[in-house]
Parts: structure tokens; C-alpha cells; sequence
């Protein structure tokens, strides 16, 4: 059965595209119950039981985009 997946309201303030957990292309889909980026193409060919968690989906996001490390100020995260 696909990955469950909810669009982000085009309105929600802030709105940004966050990487695909599995992918890593921008999406504004979300697995909610895990609240984890997945695109429309990954949900479909993936199950929900292998959508990471928050902290390893963002950790795998940082491993991928080490400037992710630092704040807007130069500082290590």
C-alpha cells in the first residue's frame, strides 16, 4: 500500500519545500502521521512502515547538505 501523504496548504505561513525523505527532491507533501517530507513519485512506490523518522529523515537530509550544519549566523549546529 503507498506512503500516506497530505499537501501542505499553499497559505500555511512559512511555507517552504522540504527534501524527500527518500529522494531529496523539494516536495510539499507530507507523510503526517511521521510529520516527514515524501514526494508524490516515492509515495507511491514506497509503504508508510519505511518512512524514517523525523530524526533520522533530518539527519540524513543534514549528512546530504553538510551547510545544513550551520545557522544563518555562521555558527555549528
Amino acid at each position: 500500500m503507498p506512503v500516506t501523504i497530505e499537501k501542505e496548504p499553499d497559505t500555511a505561513p512559512f511555507r517552504t519545500r522540504e527534501h524527500c525523505c527518500f529522494c531529496f527532491k523539494a516536495t510539499s507533501y507530507w507523510h503526517t502521521p511521521k510529520d516527514v517530507a515524501v514526494c508524490v513519485d516515492c509515495a507511491e512506490i514506497h509503504e508508510d512502515d519505511e518512512v524514517p523518522t523525523k530524526s533520522a529523515w533530518c539527519g540524513s537530509v543534514v549528512e546530504r547538505y553538510p551547510h545544513l550544519k550551520t545557522d544563518r549566523y555562521g555558527g555549528h549546529l
